[in-house]
């Protein structure tokens, strides 16, 4: 039974769709008939994900974490209840107040840096006190809360007799890996008003072997068509099922994490519904002080930049509004403008990584003060001891095992709609899925499944009595 709404709530409710939809750039596509049945389904998920918390400012163990190894050399854990509740459980009630204190206004407002930096320092000293028993309990919870058992579609054209979990592809057999994360990195443009909360023009998926570091960046470009699930304004209450661009997918949602979370539905059904319970958004007005917190990131600039005075060939050390400007910048009267934009987020990402390894390398602190410094900018579910195991992953593997790749596609001009979009080839994107979350089989395996196959299918199926 469809829940009673004000008449202030119906008001905006009835309002057209294709009004709201023409109010956020870039939302384009047919409609579909709505799904009751995708509603219940989403709201069963959205269940089932972690609490969801704002901030990232006090994920602070990850600097005290990387000096001790690897969670298998460190000391067996005793009294972890203890440990737990010395370490743990003070920052965690301090993420419960900070969500608390939320639902009574929006989440764009900054928090204040005194009480983080009180957080961080009251932290370390849990850190100090408890030792590296805290430590690897720390990275173990962390490790066993990112991986999550997946139960993916496979592409019509692949073979697979398990449900996903090996699958025939082109002539090549392969396994899904079983550990395995994916967490969504989303820039914000920061345009949100009281009926949508903008757009990401910043949308990359970062998969995580939790067992070998490998890490891969899929980059999505905001222009891709994709099913978004829509709401009514300014709420979670389900509406239909449209084609948009994977951008306006943020736009719905009562808040800056309900929104987060539809972006990561959008994303999980472009890639096979694999699990993306994760996500960073970062609003852009956060790579200035994102940059500042490393001294600058150095690039040479692939294109103009007019905003900022950068001119193609030349190298520079992006800081403040610079670093802005290139990161966000484009011209909307040219086509394809999204495109050039996503190989500068992409080349900056790179040498902002590798800066902040460098960095960090000598002193894991620096890890601390790039999260402080974007905290204020900054809404994301992934909790201390996650936050903690990734930065650790970070740290002993660096760039050697990030790999970044762009899913193809093409893009074409809507002309009804006077917007770009980008549609998928469905084939290349099927196997760069297969490339990151499955491996191949050795030849005698494949040989062995390919027998057992055969076998199943010659199989006699038992005689009805």
């Amino acid at each position: 039974m469809a829940r009673k709404r004000s008449k202030a709530q119906k008001a905006r409710t009835e309002q057209p769709m294709a009004s709201r939809r023409a109010r956020t750039e870039g939302m384009t596509g047919s409609s579909s008939v709505a799904r009751s049945q995708d509603a219940a389904n989403m709201s069963a998920e959205r269940e089932a994900r972690p609490a969801r918390t704002r901030t990232s400012g006090n994920l602070v163990f990850n600097a005290a974490f990387h000096p001790y190894g690897k969670v298998a050399d460190a000391a067996p854990v005793e009294s972890t209840d203890l440990v737990f509740d010395a370490v743990f459980k003070p920052l965690q009630e301090a993420e419960a107040r900070d969500a608390g204190a939320q639902g009574a206004r929006r989440p764009q407002k900054r928090r204040r840096r005194g009480r983080i930096a009180a957080i961080v320092a009251a932290s370390m000293c849990c850190v100090l006190l408890c030792g590296v028993g805290a430590v690897a309990l720390a990275l173990t919870m962390g490790k066993s809360n990112l991986v999550q058992e997946a139960q993916v579609e496979v592409e019509q054209s692949a073979v697979s007799e398990d449900n996903g979990k090996t699958v025939t592809y082109n002539g090549v057999t392969y396994r899904q890996k079983e550990h395995m994360t994916s967490l969504l990195l989303l820039g914000h443009d920061g345009r949100t008003t009281d009926e949508l909360n903008g757009q990401t023009d910043f949308v990359m998926l970062l998969a995580v072997d939790t067992e070998s570091g490998q890490m891969d960046l899929i980059s999505i470009p905001r222009d891709t068509m994709v099913q978004v699930r829509m709401t009514y304004s300014n709420t979670d209450e389900y509406a239909e099922l449209r084609d948009l661009q994977v951008a306006a997918a943020f736009a719905y949602g009562s808040d800056l994490n309900t929104s987060a979370l539809n972006v990561c539905d959008a994303v999980s059904r472009m890639l096979y519904n694999v699990p993306i319970n994760y996500y960073y958004v970062l609003n852009v007005q956060g790579i200035g002080p994102l940059a500042d917190a490393v001294g600058g990131v150095t690039v040479e600039a692939l294109m103009d930049v007019k905003p900022a005075n950068i001119v193609a060939g030349k190298t520079y050390t992006l800081k403040g509004q610079q670093a802005s400007y290139y990161v966000q910048y484009r011209d909307i009267k040219q086509y394809g403008s999204a495109f050039g934009r996503l190989d500068r987020q992409k080349q900056f990402l790179k040498a902002y990584a590798a800066k902040a390894l460098e960095e960090a390398k000598g002193n894991p602190a620096v890890i601390l003060n790039i999260i402080d410094s974007v905290s204020a900018y900054s809404t994301t579910n992934i909790g201390m001891a996650e936050m903690s195991f990734l930065a650790q992953v970070f740290l002993e593997h660096g760039m050697a095992d990030l790999d970044m790749t762009t899913l193809e596609g093409d893009y074409t001009h809507n002309d009804e709609t006077g917007y770009a979009e980008y549609h998928l080839n469905r084939e290349a994107v099927y196997q760069t899925f297969l490339n990151i979350y499955y491996e191949p089989l050795p030849d005698d395996e494949t040989a062995q499944h390919a027998d057992e196959e055969r076998s199943d299918a010659d199989a006699p199926e038992d005689a009805e009595e």
